[in-house]
């Protein structure tokens, strides 16, 4: 895309490139191609292209609305569009996410191994419907965290900063929109080297960097605005800090971890609980619903946060009668109802039988 002159024009000021801080310049320095050219080299042979042509496929709302949001042109957010169809046609779900990565690898890629790289990106599974991955490698990223920084880990657990409620701008979303431009590249080319491993060691450097200014204040706000390195703090105003973050990360030596082990530690410890009561009280609300012909096509089975539809769901409303995560919880543009209403789904005092009537019950009134 940044070849062309007329994409300058159209897209210097989108959102995408917010970040870019005049790394990439138009006439473009041909250097960036024969960078990006590599990331290519370590994806498998067998991952062939299977970008559909655009008749074949129908354009889901939510992907042109995240075109939309990525983009200024028409011409860049058509491109975008196929490479994200092509994504859902062959994966059956999709990520909010994925639109800014598409769009950030098109920069400099052509959509066919764009296609490729997000094909090979997607066995951390993060971008599924359901974000039981994504929460699992937060917790485990948060037992990381209690070894190598214990009272960064005690002082976001007592402020109530729940790992999946900002692992995800790193893990899912892959950084942009986080690190500036300079950066980004760097971090996308490690991820793609050393692979999902380095995700865990970008996180560990990350919480190096900001972890006195996290101590220094219990204002929930602040603590996400330097955990998503905000560059509205003076702190990362320059790109020398995102620079250092990214390459520092590479010295956490984590192949004595057996990850597996702490995923399956993370899931019982944290998660079971919750997708376990999240699970039974929706299928006995669904049980209990006899106006299913009526029920929206948008309605499904997904176990996920309801308003941001990303996270886990760690309440269930029994006024509005939807899942709700802890991030949204917090937010009254996102939640309008009163606390009192949220019934937690991992206390053993929640009584799904229960909550399920105080539903029906409200939705016969």
């Amino acid at each position: 895309m940044i070849k062309s002159e007329k994409f300058w024009e159209d897209e210097r000021e989108a959102p995408l490139m917010q970040l870019n801080r005049h790394f990439l310049k138009y006439p473009v320095d041909p250097e960036i191609f024969v960078r990006t050219s590599k990331w290519l080299s370590v994806l498998p042979d067998l991952q062939l292209s299977t970008l559909k042509k655009e008749e074949e496929c129908q354009s889901e709302r939510i992907i042109l609305l995240d075109a939309e949001r990525t983009f200024l042109g028409n011409v860049q957010r058509q491109k975008l569009i196929k490479v994200l169809n092509s994504f859902k046609n062959e994966f059956q779900t999709y990520h909010q996410g994925l639109s800014y990565i598409a769009g950030f690898l098109l920069l400099t890629i052509e959509e066919d191994d764009v296609v490729r790289i997000l094909r090979h990106l997607n066995s951390t599974n993060y971008w599924k419907h359901e974000a039981v991955q994504l929460a699992i490698d937060a917790y485990v990223f948060e037992h990381l965290m209690n070894e190598f920084y214990p009272k960064l880990n005690e002082h976001l657990i007592k402020n109530r900063i729940l790992p999946e409620t900002y692992c995800q701008k790193w893990f899912a979303a892959l950084c942009v929109n986080v690190l500036p431009f300079e950066a980004l590249f760097q971090f996308i080319e490690n991820l793609l080297f050393y692979g999902t491993i380095y995700l865990f060691q970008f996180a560990l450097s990350l919480a190096k960097h900001i972890q006195n200014d996290l101590l220094e204040t219990n204002n929930s706000g602040t603590i996400y605005q330097y955990l998503r390195l905000d560059s509205s703090l003076a702190k990362f105003r320059d790109n020398a800090i995102g620079m250092a973050i990214v390459n520092e990360a590479l010295s956490y030596n984590l192949a004595t971890y057996d990850f597996e082990q702490l995923r399956k530690q993370a899931y019982d410890e944290k998660l079971k609980a919750r997708m376990e009561a999240a699970k039974q009280c929706h299928q006995q609300h669904a049980d209990t619903d006899t106006d299913t012909e009526s029920e929206s096509e948008d309605e499904d089975d997904s176990l996920e946060c309801q308003l941001c539809n990303n996270l886990v769901p760690d309440y269930v409303c029994i006024k509005c009668n939807k899942f709700i995560c802890d991030r949204c919880s917090k937010r009254s543009s996102e939640h309008t109802c009163s606390r009192e209403a949220l019934r937690r789904l991992d206390e053993e005092s929640t009584d799904v039988n229960s909550i399920v009537s105080n539903i029906n019950k409200l939705n016969i009134k």
